[in-house]
């Protein structure tokens, strides 16, 4: 009679095998080592998925989607940031019908134009980082809330410091850390300081998860524009501008309720 059972156990087990090698994920987002911010934004760092394969947007592997393949376009200012991009996703959702956007953002550079938009009615879902935006998708902020240096508590050693953008300085004579260095050196940072000057949009986001007072130094791309909360510009006087500061007690809770439910809602997709 067991070997009945065990016979029984093994052909349901190689059945859910064989689905799930049918059904493979695909998790593209930019793989950048030198932008921490680009490489803990994917959804695959903190999420399970069974059978992935990851791919960087500028090297997209378009053999290797099938028709029943699910696809997630997980995290960073992937939108409008320039039209090879833009062309990628385009192509990409018309190879399968089951594409996600999760938590990427839209991301035009400061004197960029972009010619080819993004066909956003061929997602099966999408959730945006951008709180308002002109295309009335729904609101899902970046997976990276989900990092858990995030909830440690730190001891602060100075009352202001810089996050500095490694492409876009900061000419401000503070203690200053640049966003290509380890994402618990950065998350350290934030919790060691008071006050925190940036232009880097994750930088931004961890100091609102972490309820620091963070000021804004300019805007280099559209990604500042849908922040959820409007960002405190740096005016040149940052005792004033820290004055206008707020803190949102329950923003983190906020962003890892809203990614849970949609981690939730993708797997009822995948298995049923």
């Amino acid at each position: 009679m067991i070997w009945i059972w065990i016979w029984i156990l093994l052909i349901v087990l190689c059945v859910v095998f064989v689905y799930f090698r049918m059904k493979r994920i695909h998790i593209i987002h930019r793989i950048d080592k030198s932008n921490t911010g680009d490489m803990v934004s994917s959804c695959g760092n903190y999420f399970y998925f069974p059978n992935t394969m990851k791919h960087d947007i500028y090297k997209v592997k378009f053999d290797s989607i099938k028709r029943g393949d699910f696809v997630i376009f997980s995290g960073g200012g992937l939108i409008d940031n320039n039209d090879s991009w833009n062309h990628t996703i385009n192509k990409v959702l018309m190879s399968t019908p089951n594409c996600y956007g999760w938590g990427i953002g839209i991301n035009l550079h400061k004197n960029s134009k972009i010619s080819r938009p993004i066909e956003y009615e061929s997602f099966k879902k999408i959730g945006i980082r951008d709180y308002v935006t002109p295309y009335n998708i729904p609101y899902l902020p970046c997976s990276s809330c989900m990092i858990p240096e995030l909830q440690k508590k730190y001891t602060l050693v100075r009352k202001y410091g810089i996050l500095e953008h490694i492409h876009h300085k900061i000419p401000l004579d503070l203690h200053k850390m640049r966003n290509n260095k380890p994402i618990e050196k950065i998350i350290q940072f934030i919790g060691e300081t008071e006050y925190v000057v940036t232009n880097t949009y994750h930088c931004y986001y961890f100091c609102m998860l972490m309820k620091k007072r963070v000021i804004l130094y300019d805007k280099f791309s559209s990604k500042f524009d849908g922040l959820r909360y409007p960002p405190v510009m740096y005016s040149g006087d940052l005792k004033k501008d820290f004055r206008r500061c707020k803190v949102y007690p329950n923003f983190h809770k906020e962003c890892i309720k809203l990614n849970k439910q949609f981690y939730i809602g993708f797997l009822r997709d995948y298995l049923f």
